[in-house]
């Protein structure tokens, strides 16, 4: 009879030692690039959302509100062309923590009542949960958009949260996005540096978050 030959104790544990070893260095990026991947779907659909919704308005009124504002009853008439919610009241919400690309706190819980929701507190939340949130801040006035909803992490400029305002509102077409033109290079250059605040014309110029 022949002697079956197999693999030795020791043998199999170096096996699975080195399989371990693969995973731990292939997972995390794999599971980053899928993320990314994500990031990127949602925030196109965000974008569509948004311009679409603009069309409307501008078809429907476009005027520019009393206070002199345009996003604000932009935001406003989403709700009349999109499932989701309109929020007026964004008081109630005090845990949404801010982060910068590199990982710092930009901004803290009352973000909404102090920094970026002056002097109109306005959101509109799509039925899968992408924040369309007015801001008038040190940008000016704009759209402050969280494409996986304020609930959800990481909440940092750059992943899941962008930013787009209009240069003039009763004469301009086209909505503006942070960072378009090029100049997203001061600001979503260097992911270890960067606050991220300009990434979105990096996604619509490179058509991938590469970064």
């Amino acid at each position: 009879m022949r002697n079956k030959k197999g693999f030795t104790l020791a043998e199999v544990l170096i096996t699975l030692g080195i399989i371990g070893v693969v995973a731990a260095l292939t997972i995390p990026s794999l599971v980053n690039n899928y993320h990314k991947k994500q990031y990127y779907t949602q925030f196109m659909k965000a974008r569509s959302i948004l311009e679409n919704a603009k069309r409307a308005y501008d078809d429907e009124d476009g005027s520019v509100s009393e206070d002199g504002s345009y996003f604000s009853p932009l935001i406003e008439s989403m709700s009349k062309h999109n499932k989701g919610e309109l929020i007026t009241d964004l008081s109630k919400i005090t845990s949404y923590e801010i982060k910068a690309l590199n990982g710092e706190i930009f901004a803290e819980t009352d973000y909404f009542s102090s920094d970026c929701a002056a002097p109109v507190n306005i959101m509109f939340e799509t039925i899968d949960g992408i924040d369309f949130i007015y801001c008038s801040a040190w940008t000016g006035e704009g759209v402050m958009i969280d494409i996986n909803g304020y609930r959800n992490k990481p909440n940092t400029y750059g992943r899941d949260i962008f930013y787009v305002d209009e240069i003039n509102p009763e004469e301009s077409t086209n909505l503006i996005w942070l960072g378009s033109n090029g100049t997203w290079k001061d600001g979503c250059s260097n992911p270890k540096e960067d606050d991220g605040f300009t990434c979105a014309g990096r996604l619509l110029e490179k058509g991938k978050m590469d970064y």
